[in-house]
C-alpha cells in the first residue's frame, strides 16, 4: 500500500488508481488546495468523527476537481479506546 493512501476493498485498490502529491505539486496547483477545503466542509457537514473516504476526480487533467462520493466507514470500539488516552 502507498503511504497516505487508505485502504479501499472493492474492486480497484485506491493504489491502483490514486497517489500523494508531494508539497510541490499540490501548491503549483490550485486546484488542490480548492478540493481539499470542499472535502474539509464536506467532513464538517456530515459530522465525521472517524476515518472515512471522499472521492474526488478531474474531468480534464488540470482543470477543478469534483468531490463526487463520501464514505463513511466502519469503525471499532479499539478506535474509541485508543483515542480516548491522547
Amino acid at each position: 500500500m502507498a503511504p497516505g493512501i487508505a485502504p479501499y476493498n472493492g474492486l480497484v485498490p485506491v493504489t491502483a488508481n490514486s497517489r500523494a502529491l508531494s508539497k510541490e505539486e499540490h501548491e503549483a496547483d490550485q486546484h488542490y488546495t480548492d478540493i481539499q477545503r470542499w472535502v474539509e466542509i464536506a467532513a464538517e457537514r456530515v459530522g465525521a468523527w472517524a476515518p472515512m473516504r471522499i472521492d474526488c476526480r478531474r474531468q480534464v487533467e488540470g482543470g477543478p476537481f469534483f468531490l463526487f462520493d463520501v464514505n463513511m466507514k466502519p469503525v471499532s470500539f479499539r478506535f474509541f479506546s485508543s483515542r480516548a488516552s491522547t
